[in-house]
């Protein structure tokens, strides 16, 4: 195999890994290295590694040669390798992207000849990008560790370099720095692996001022390693590869996602930065850019927050160390540090896995708001029961973690990461909510299962009784809380989402974690599906009848209200008065009596409406009518309309504009004529069975602390609604008190 070959296959960064070629130019290094060489010095010189500047697409043999040299530890690398770091963020994330910082400064530890000068003055370059500066200190590091270089000395220039970063950020004030703590932080941080007993009192002192906060590491934590033996924090850090000299360059090459997935549906190269160009949909999966995560930068969590405010904060501090932030914080720290774009890859997947092509393009339109939330709930679902591509396998994220090369977490951070993984999604009733506090939930799909109180602030501000909500349940300190995600449903979702669930419950082969995983999925997809398609529209019925439920309204001109009312009077199934209109009457089977038409007054003196529900109602109600009011009325018109249209074409921004038209009378009638109806409706529905309650009357449902429960919780969402359309009707609420006397139950839960 001949240079133009080797140059060829190499410079090709898509499926297969070359593993051929990068085998020939390891073996005959000595021959092919000035061809390497000269690329680094043409890159170092401002050449491009883009092919494709467009679209994103790169050149492989600039990384190629970074990493071979470092391998066969070749100092002809050094010059044009320092130099090109000297560089700007986005010229670091074109040519290092994800191995910009540790994975780069193991690099230049590699490839040194012996002089740090080089390095000294890439660390001092305030005019380079952070992690280029920070792989710098990094080099040093891995030098001392590796037995090439004196740690007190290198300790002694990292204090001195703080100490001026300090006097920089003294001189900048705390809302003027730009950042600059940033590598303050970093670079106390890579002098902790060599034991930082000779800068501690800089490091508090440093703490005390709030020139740096406790978002990468706690100060506890270097008191911690200060106390040390220093060949102790030595061996520590001599066991970490991280702090080591390149030693396989194609082992950690070929685990580049580029390489692991049929093309052209992924990646063209493994820098995540520029695959794809954020907001690129034009075919394919669409995929919204996760952040690199720098302290200031935007959480890769999709929060919206800066990194060190949310997943960054305490992340690695000990004083945090039981707590949940800390351990997911650190996982995804780790990760996105690791497998950026094989995170990426895999959360695009699952988020575009159940929409086409004129759906996926739909989730870059959503506000910072239903992004952030779209975000947190993947992110979790990552690290829960996710799985991403390492070195051509998928691996499961949850064993990446918690198994042997994983993140340090401490012993409460292990434990909550083990739990997320155990604890399935599932579907609940929102039974009782008590804002800023928590809220009770029962399972959708069990109805035999105990209610569970779950203490959160922020959700449960928002939550309303008598909806779903998808969520994982935690135990913390003996009591529980929501994992982080939540999935709230729209109710015009519930039907479809339960009848999909109980399906798959239904499905006798379909058993334990396979079962708790499609059901998983399901919640997801169909929550996914709230942003990206047009929500399902009911086909309403009427309970009795079984008919479609139409929006019927037959209007009549009143030309002698007396004789109406006189034959309105005589009828035995006709209730109420020219003060609050009509309704016919009927008794059914099921015990309950049930209206058939509604007379209503009219928005003129000399109007009245009868409306009606369904179109059978009305094709028998208009003639009995017209026969019953004679000459007393005239017809003036029929009005129908379908109520899945009505709510097709709501207005925008007005959720709890009604179809159905309010009669126009004053707020005590209306209220009073609205609590007649309800008593009417509503006089047996204890005993009348109700799939809520898994098929049981409310009456039956009693007979269990779990049953009461989604009784109160049936209640509570009656009261909730209530209470909505009496302010948009402006009248009182309508009390419900009537049917939790009528089952004698009480309204605190048990």
């Amino acid at each position: 195999m001949e240079w133009h070959d080797i140059r060829t296959a190499l410079s090709r960064m898509a499926p297969p890994f070359p593993l051929a070629a990068a085998e020939e130019a390891r073996q005959r290094w000595d021959e092919f290295a000035p061809f390497f060489v000269a690329e680094l010095e043409r890159v170092a010189a401002g050449g491009s590694t883009l092919t494709d500047e467009i679209n994103g697409g790169y050149d492989g043999l600039f990384s190629f040669a970074v990493y071979l040299a470092a391998e066969k530890r070749d100092s002809r690398a050094y010059g044009p390798l320092a130099l090109a770091c000297h560089c700007s963020s986005e010229r670091a994330d074109e040519l290092f992207a994800d191995d910009a910082g540790i994975q780069l400064g193991r690099m230049l530890a590699s490839v040194c000849d012996g002089d740090i000068a080089p390095i000294k003055a890439l660390a001092e370059d305030w005019g380079a990008d952070l992690w280029c500066r920070y792989a710098a200190l990094r080099a040093l590091v891995v030098r001392v560790v590796e037995g090439d270089a004196d740690r007190d000395s290198v300790l002694a220039y990292i204090k001195a370099l703080c100490e001026e970063e300090a006097n920089a950020l003294r001189q900048a004030g705390p809302d003027e720095d730009a950042g600059l703590d940033d590598f303050l932080t970093w670079a106390i941080d890579a002098a902790g692996a060599l034991g930082p007993a000779p800068l501690l009192e800089n490091i508090r002192g440093w703490f005390d001022e709030g020139l740096i906060d406790p978002s990468i590491t706690g100060l506890e934590w270097f008191e911690k390693k200060a106390a040390m033996p220093v060949e102790d924090c030595l061996a520590e850090a001599a066991a970490n590869e991280n702090n080591r000299y390149i030693r396989d360059a194609l082992d950690e090459m070929a685990s580049w996602y580029c390489y692991e997935l049929p093309e052209p549906s992924r990646a063209s190269s493994h820098q995540a930065s520029a695959w794809p160009p954020h907001g690129s949909h034009s075919g394919g999966t669409v995929v919204r850019d996760l952040p690199k995560v720098g302290r200031n930068d935007p959480c890769p969590c999709g929060s919206g927050k800066k990194f060190k405010k949310c997943c960054g904060k305490e992340a690695n501090e000990p004083a945090a160390a039981e707590g949940k932030d800390g351990g997911v914080g650190k996982a995804v720290l780790w990760l996105t540090s690791r497998h950026a774009t094989a995170v990426k890859t895999s959360i695009a997947v699952m988020l575009n896995e159940d929409l086409d092509k004129e759906e996926q393009p739909r989730l870059h339109e959503l506000d910072e708001h239903a992004w952030e939330g779209v975000q947190i709930n993947a992110m979790e679902w990552l690290l829960a029961e996710g799985s991403i591509a390492v070195k051509g396998a998928q691996r499961n994220v949850a064993e990446l973690l918690l198994g042997p090369g994983g993140p340090s977490f401490t012993p409460g951070q292990r434990s909550w990461i083990e739990q997320l993984r155990r604890q399935p999604l599932r579907l609940y009733d929102i039974t009782e909510v008590l804002p800023g506090a928590g809220m009770r939930l029962c399972d959708a799909l069990d109805t035999e299962a105990a209610p569970v109180m779950v203490y959160e602030k922020s959700g449960s501000e928002h939550a309303q009784v008598g909806n779903l909500i998808g969520v994982r349940i935690m135990e913390v300190d003996g009591h529980h809380e929501i994992s982080g995600s939540a999935y709230p449903f729209s109710r015009l979702m519930n039907a479809s989402l339960l009848a999909q669930l109980h399906a798959v419950v239904e499905d006798a082969a379909v058993q334990g974690e396979k079962l708790s995983h499609i059901l998983s999925a399901i919640i997801r997809r169909c929550w996914i599906a709230q942003y990206a398609r047009p929500l399902p529209l009911p086909t309403v019925i009427d309970s009795h009848s079984g008919d479609p439920i139409l929006l019927i309204t037959d209007h009549y001109r009143v030309k002698n209200w007396d004789d109406l009312a006189v034959a309105l009077a005589t009828q035995s199934d006709i209730e109420g008065g020219r003060a609050s209109g009509w309704a016919r009457l009927f008794d059914c089977t099921d015990g309950q009596t049930r209206q058939s038409v509604s007379i209503n007054l009219g928005k003129s003196e000399d109007r009245i409406e009868l409306f009606y529900k369904t179109q059978n109602y009305a094709d028998q109600g208009r003639p009995w009518f017209e026969a019953l009011a004679g000459k007393s009325v005239e017809f003036a018109g029929r009005v129908l309309s379908d109520p899945r249209s009505a709510m097709k074409n709501r207005p925008a921004g007005k959720p709890g504009s009604s179809a159905t038209t309010v009669p126009n009378l004053p707020p005590e009638v209306l209220a009073e004529a609205i609590e007649n109806a309800l008593r009417r409706s509503y006089a047996n529905w204890s005993d009348v069975p109700i799939p809520a309650l898994g098929g049981k009357t409310p009456r039956q449902a009693l007979a269990t602390a779990t049953g009461r429960e989604r009784v109160r919780g049936l209640l509570r969402s009656y009261e909730a609604g209530e209470k909505v359309q009496a302010a948009q009707q402006g009248r009182r609420e309508i009390s419900y008190a009537f049917l939790w006397e009528a089952l004698g139950l009480d309204r605190a839960a048990e």
